[in-house]
């Protein structure tokens, strides 16, 4: 059944097939099947909504947000919660303001959304929800307003690269966050201006990978 799965293109399927067809395979009950679903789920609102994806540890089980993003005719501001254990979603408290292609990600326990294009214009602000008291709170703004920008988590700290700014200038500026002093710096940039691409932490080391720059993939 996993080989099956993974060979499947969730992208291009309904979120209503993916949940009363894909979801009920038996292999899913297992830890590596809610770990695959999440990443259905993530690959399929991504591309399907320009929303953004996180997952985070919740009474010692991992869930998914699915945070913003462009339901076809409005932007959102609506936040939701996957949990893998029972095939279900719920809604959050919205956040403060519309995002699509915002950059997110989990630190100290708490989700943070940075950026975003906002139905006017790309967005510098930032806020974090905390899920023991199910409220969202504004954060220090970045310098840089980024829309389709990435984030990861090293060392205890927010980083966020790239993006795009001012409708289509694409960046090359990294920012870090410290939640200790809620501050921005700003920290080496990548090598080429982009948006749109991955990022994740290997071996105590950032890595940014794929994107737009512009012209191209």
């Amino acid at each position: 059944a996993a080989d099956v799965l993974s060979l499947v293109r969730y992208p291009l399927v309904s979120a209503g097939f993916l949940r009363d067809v894909v979801g009920t395979e038996p292999f899913l009950e297992s830890r590596p099947g809610h770990q695959m679903m999440m990443t259905a789920y993530a690959s399929l609102v991504e591309a399907q909504t320009g929303g953004t994806l996180s997952s985070m540890r919740r009474r010692g089980a991992e869930v998914l947000f699915a945070v913003g993003g462009w339901d076809g005719t409005s932007y959102l501001s609506s936040v939701e919660r996957f949990d893998p254990a029972t095939n279900t979603w719920e809604a959050v408290p919205p956040m403060s303001m519309a995002r699509c292609a915002a950059a997110a990600d989990v630190l100290d326990g708490k989700l943070y959304v940075a950026g975003g294009y906002d139905d006017s214009s790309d967005s510098s602000s930032v806020e974090r929800y905390d899920p023991a008291t199910n409220t969202w709170e504004a954060v220090a703004p970045m310098s840089v307003a980024r829309t389709g920008a990435a984030a990861a988590v090293l060392d205890g700290k927010l980083y966020v690269a790239g993006g795009k700014s001012d409708g289509n200038t694409h960046l090359s500026s990294v920012e870090r966050f410290d939640p200790a002093t809620n501050t921005w710096e700003a920290v080496a940039p990548i090598r080429v201006a982009l948006c749109n691409a991955g990022a994740d932490v290997l071996d105590g080391k950032l890595y940014v990978a794929g994107g737009f720059d512009g012209s191209s993939d």
